[in-house]
């Protein structure tokens, strides 16, 4: 869009004393698009989010490994 120093000043310079509803649209700035650091940090965190979820998935199923065992042996088993 406005990739050097000389269209910026201009962009910059064009914008002094005017109001935002004064302004055209090209001079207003876009909504940005995910560059390739924040693509790589959302995927980074739905990484260690699904890791977590995997964590917590594998600890209560020993649990319930462990529960059962003792329903099968006839054995009480208490949480403290």
């Amino acid at each position: 869009m406005y990739r050097t120093l000389d269209e910026r000043a201009n962009r910059l310079f064009a914008t002094k004393g005017k109001k935002i509803t004064e302004l055209g649209d090209e001079l207003l700035p876009t909504k940005a698009t995910a560059t390739g650091k924040d693509q790589a940090l959302k995927e980074h965190k739905r990484e260690h989010d699904l890791a977590l979820i995997e964590t917590r998935i594998y600890r209560l199923a020993l649990l319930l490994n462990v529960g059962l065992s003792c329903m099968n042996s006839h054995t009480f088993w208490f949480v403290e």
